[in-house]
């Protein structure tokens, strides 16, 4: 009989034998497709599977600590009243936080642990489109040699941006061509930064091979 294919979580696009791509986002499913119909599914990258920066747009499921113990209902933590969002999935909320944390019943209180949600490597190495609109690495030179300035300075180039405390390059808000920064000299107010893209923003699972 006729088999379907439904997505669990994530984007993903199926490409068929005869050349019918589809992309499928979760819960989206596709009826009457058998599995050696399919010649490649494509799994968008993105913070479902992994975090990038400190994983403050991380929107995965994992709810298990680095030391393997379930996280608590944020809704039953008391030190986060503030932070309701009634499931116990690892997250980054609040200041001071590196990466997608949660909590789990101490000894005399509930402590806040590391999950175990790896960091994304695309985007930091490499960016994932022309833009580089999620780049977040650290290359902190421009194309012409000149040193970036630190994003929270003012001087020798005031601006509004808000991007941090740091002088790696960036795209804010991706309306740039490519990733870029204001320099440390006087004379030069910004330039752009080269990082090489992203040799693959998917991971491809290809049931030929």
């Amino acid at each position: 009989g006729e088999g379907s294919v439904t997505v669990v979580s994530g984007v993903w696009t199926i490409t068929k034998s005869d050349g019918f791509t589809t992309t499928l986002t979760e819960g989206d499913s596709l009826p009457g497709l058998e599995l050696s119909e399919i010649t490649q599914l494509d799994a968008k990258i993105n913070n479902i599977f992994c975090y990038t920066g400190k994983g403050e747009d991380y929107e995965g499921t994992a709810d298990t600590t680095t030391h393997g113990t379930k996280c608590l209902n944020w809704n039953d933590v008391a030190s986060m009243q503030d932070y309701n969002p009634g499931h116990n999935y690892c997250r980054s909320w609040g200041k001071g936080h590196k990466e997608p944390f949660c909590f789990v019943d101490g000894d005399m209180e509930q402590r806040a642990v590391p999950c175990t949600v790896p960091k994304c490597v695309w985007d930091v190495e490499c960016k994932s489109d022309d833009s580089g609109a999620g780049y977040v690495g650290g290359v902190s030179t421009t194309v012409s040699g000149y040193t970036c300035q630190n994003w929270d300075a003012t001087y020798p180039h005031p601006h509004s941006y808000e991007v941090g405390n740091h002088n790696h390059c960036r795209n804010p808000g991706g309306v740039a061509d490519d990733i870029w920064c204001f320099t440390t000299h006087l004379l030069h107010r910004w330039d752009y930064c080269s990082v090489r893209k992203c040799e693959r923003m998917e991971s491809k699972y290809d049931f030929t091979s």
